[in-house]
């Protein structure tokens, strides 16, 4: 492992800001949390999920009680001002605590309906312009195998409405697909009353962007990246200027007229000759390119506080490119890798962690994508050798994709013949 120590690491911030800080999580952020932490923010950190975060230990002897405070919600808005909401579904929240004097990140309902009730959102965006794919709307799992088995001459792209879980956005060209889907995603009762949304494959590149807005623009340098699906990996690059400007200009209106959204909203879309189609805005936390948004900075604070308070602020940029390669374990359902005696800022972990006999362990389970390496440099090459090479460092027992590595050159290559050079 590195030799960067859990607390006290020293990865720069704005010290002279610091101030005592409310993070709301839900298994999407924790991360970030340390981040903020280590440069010296008094962080409260609260999950929904706590029982992933070891609160039955309640973090102390995990090591990051150093550096991050693990409380209960019912107790933290009495001695804080500044909220950072991580994820989506609290913008009620978000919008009360504004209203009451908070300084918050993140969160408003404008934003949630954005990001949830995706048939009105694809319907808002297309007023001003921004074209998104055509899309049929079937009610319950039966009629979504009907409608598929009926037109399995075209790959279809599958998305849940309004409905937040765990069936994300993917893609059905056989029955097998489709199955495989449904059955992870573990439905139960509700299967047969959601409401899903299909639409056939636009053929292109897939590209994303992750920008924040501080409730009257989206600030320059922005984060513009890719994401190697079901993989956990993916890389980008800070630019001022780029095919998402279209894009980000028609949106600023409508968050200006109907949101007090401040914090990160982030853009899939498939680029082809035609431009962009937009897929999905997610106004929270990304994930798996959030990390590298705070890795490559050295001012994460000083961004997320005054994008918070309304003001232009510019990134400090560390590198230009960016690169996270997710780590599997294969093996048994769940097992703890140790992870050696400190873990450096360039590990971001969404999994339990915790600190026992002076090793850093991590509870994983098989196939799934829960630690990451980081790296950002002046170049992409350099970048993703920096990726690949800490990944060896981390344990004998995680490993990751080739396939993203190979992925890299050939998105690359798929974005020039669009006019993309990266």
């Amino acid at each position: 492992m590195g030799e960067t120590a859990l607390a006290g690491a020293d990865v720069g911030g704005s010290s002279d800001d610091v101030q005592r800080l409310l993070f709301i999580d839900a298994d999407l952020a924790f991360d970030h949390a340390l981040r903020l932490g280590r440069e010296g923010v008094d962080v409260l950190y609260f999950n929904e999920w706590r029982h992933g975060l070891t609160v039955g230990e309640y973090m102390y002897g995990a090591g990051f009680d150093e550096v991050v405070n693990v409380i209960d919600y019912h107790n933290a808005l009495d001695i804080v001002d500044f909220v950072f909401i991580a994820d989506s579904g609290y913008g009620q929240l978000g919008d009360w605590l504004r209203k009451h004097g908070y300084l918050v990140y993140g969160a408003s309902g404008m934003t949630d309906f954005l990001e949830l009730n995706r048939v009105k959102a694809a319907e808002m965006l297309n007023t001003v312009g921004i074209k998104t794919p055509s899309y049929k709307t079937l009610k319950g799992v039966k009629a979504l195998y009907a409608y598929l088995s009926e037109h399995s001459d075209v790959p279809h792209y599958v998305k849940v409405d309004v409905v937040r879980g765990s069936l994300e956005t993917f893609k059905v060209e056989t029955p097998q697909d489709l199955s495989s889907a449904i059955t992870r995603a573990d439905l139960g009762p509700f299967a047969h009353g959601l409401e899903f949304i299909v639409s056939e494959k636009i053929e292109g590149v897939e590209v994303g962007v992750d920008a924040w807005f501080n409730g009257r623009e989206f600030l320059r340098p922005y984060h513009f990246g890719n994401e190697i699906k079901g993989h956990g990996s993916c890389f980008g690059k800070w630019v001022y200027e780029s095919i998402w400007d279209d894009v980000l200009d028609r949106v600023e209106p409508l968050l200006r007229r109907f949101s007090s959204f401040q914090g990160t909203i982030s853009f899939e879309a498939i680029l082809n000759e035609d431009g962009l189609y937009v897929l999905d805005v997610a106004p929270r936390i990304a994930r798996p390119a959030g990390s590298l948004q705070y890795y490559s900075l050295d001012n994460y604070f000083g961004c997320v506080k005054h994008v918070a308070e309304g003001e232009s602020y510019e990134p400090r940029i560390n590198h230009p490119y960016t690169m996270q390669l997710g780590l599997n374990y294969f093996g048994q359902q769940r097992t703890w890798v140790n992870l050696g005696t400190s873990l450096p800022d360039w590990l971001a972990a969404t999994c339990r962690v915790v600190r026992y006999g002076g090793n850093f362990w991590a509870h994983v389970k098989a196939d799934e994508h829960a630690l990451f390496t980081l790296a950002c440099a002046q170049d992409p090459h350099s970048c993703l050798n920096l990726a690949v090479g800490r990944t060896y460092e981390v344990s004998d027992s995680l490993v990751f994709s080739s396939y993203a590595v190979k992925r890299v050159g050939e998105i690359i290559e798929e974005l020039r013949r669009y006019g993309v050079e990266w």
